[in-house]
């Protein structure tokens, strides 16, 4: 049974050299699409807005049956996207010309590629499914290329090590256009340390023809939001089916209030007085026992201030243990640079966590596309010199980080003091300006009384 290989925290884990078979493979699926495709399209289903209370059992005609959607799942994530990377990430390098070098390809490479996008992307399908994966390939000018790959249509295989090394990659997806009357298959390409192997499942898996893809190694990269590989908004579930439940009741309440049914006791009325009624609107009854007629809307009782109190806490507690803050809050804009930062805490921790495992992503990237073999002019070991620089993205107040700058000087170097403006990208490059700045001026120096001087001095011609 492939069970066995499949460990929750973990992934796929084959022992070391083990060799990538047909029946091997097709275990790995089979035991991919029963036992971790149906979370996956959980997740995507509620990011979407498909949940479940659009799927419940109907209720009897005569009753109000709204079902509304709160999709706290996206907000979650979308949120903790704009974050997290609202600010692209800039790389740096040690100051050695190789990884002046190196950074300067990535660079390039990340402009022509689009790589902000890129990483906006991975940071996406990672809050939602817990991983995410980046597939390598090369164009048709054999240039490196990238792409973004969901955990619905892209596995990793490791080995049983304590290093966790990359064995194998496949990329899938259901072929569903078939024009020759044959069935549906599934189609992908197995990715190996060095080759690309396309392989299409009719009933068995069937391997094409090999060929070698130039990286180092896997051409896939595994990026992950936390080390159980949980999404951002699974643990809050349950409480966002809550409180949709809730809501669509209050709906149904009003509903309810809307169309109440009207009790009139003591006089029996007949069909076209029901009809008068309902058409004028008037209520007119006459006769010796009218002092004993009682006209009233029948109501059931009241739950409001306990419905809206079980929302808002409800509310609360999703976004308390999302650990993302409701930027939505009107609080927010009232509140501090310091004020904001305490009610942002509990995000940027989850943020850091994040941003240590988006790092090790990003490294193995760079060791892929400055090994691969078309990759000329960079030492293929400068990667380890290029770190990533991560920008929280935080609403500024550039009046109180003027003051605070202004109170550092003389304390701190020019650099760190640049660095307190989040109007300023790169500190040590503001200085080089502002020192290029300073011989402009300092070389463009005239003396205007002089001159005019000279000139009246001199007499002219006119």
């Amino acid at each position: 049974m492939m069970q066995q290989y499949y460990e929750p925290h973990l992934g796929y884990r084959l022992p070391a050299g083990t060799e990538m078979t047909s029946k091997l493979l097709g275990d790995i699926l089979h035991d991919y699409r029963t036992g971790q495709l149906p979370r996956y399209e959980g997740l995507r289903d509620a990011y979407e807005g498909r949940h479940a209370i659009l799927t419940k059992p109907p209720k009897d005609e005569y009753k109000p049956d709204n079902r509304l959607v709160a999709n706290f799942q996206r907000q979650i994530v979308d949120t903790m996207v704009g974050y997290f990377l609202g600010v692209p990430i800039r790389l740096t390098g040690d100051g050695t010309p190789e990884s002046d070098a190196a950074v300067s390809w990535l660079q390039d490479w990340g402009s022509l590629v689009g790589s902000d996008d890129v990483d906006a992307e991975l940071s996406k399908t990672c809050d939602i499914y817990g991983s995410a994966y980046e597939v390598l390939w090369r164009d048709a000018d054999a240039s490196p290329r990238t792409s973004v790959a969901t955990p619905m249509g892209c596995l990793m295989v490791f080995d049983d090590t304590v290093a966790r090394r990359p064995m194998y990659a496949a990329r899938f997806f259901l072929d569903t256009n078939r024009f020759d009357g044959e069935a549906d298959c599934l189609r992908g390409t197995l990715y190996t340390p060095t080759e690309e192997v396309p392989f299409e499942d009719r009933g068995g898996i069937r391997f094409g023809d090999p060929a070698p893809h130039g990286f180092p190694g896997v051409p896939v990269v595994e990026y992950v939001e936390n080390e159980e590989r949980r999404g951002l908004f699974e643990g809050v579930q349950s409480l966002v089916e809550a409180y949709e439940d809730a809501l669509s009741e209050k709906a149904n309440d009003v509903d309810y209030y809307a169309d109440a049914y009207l009790s009139i006791l003591g006089a029996k009325l007949d069909e076209q007085t029901l009809r008068s009624l309902r058409d004028s609107r008037i209520i007119n009854l006459s006769g010796s026992d009218a002092d004993k007629v009682l006209v009233q809307f029948l109501a059931k009782p009241e739950a409001d201030g306990t419905q809206e109190n079980l929302l808002r806490r409800l509310e609360r507690l999703i976004y308390s243990l999302s650990m993302v803050a409701d930027i939505s809050d009107e609080d927010f804009g009232t509140a501090s640079g310091i004020a904001i930062r305490y009610r942002l805490q509990a995000m940027s921790d989850l943020a850091l966590t994040k941003e240590r495992k988006f790092r090790r992503g990003l490294r193995e990237r760079w060791r892929l596309l400055l090994g691969y073999a078309a990759t000329t002019g960079v030492d293929a070991g400068a990667w380890l010199t290029v770190t990533p620089r991560f920008t929280r993205n935080l609403p500024a107040n550039l009046v109180e980080e003027a003051q605070v700058a202004a109170q550092l000087a003389g304390i701190v170097s020019e650099e760190t003091q640049l660095s307190v403006l989040s109007c300023v990208e790169s500190p040590a490059d503001e200085m080089a300006r502002k020192a290029s700045e300073a011989e402009e001026a300092a070389g463009a120096v005239t003396f205007p009384r002089d001159a005019a001087r000279t000139d009246d001095e001199g007499g002219g011609e006119a």
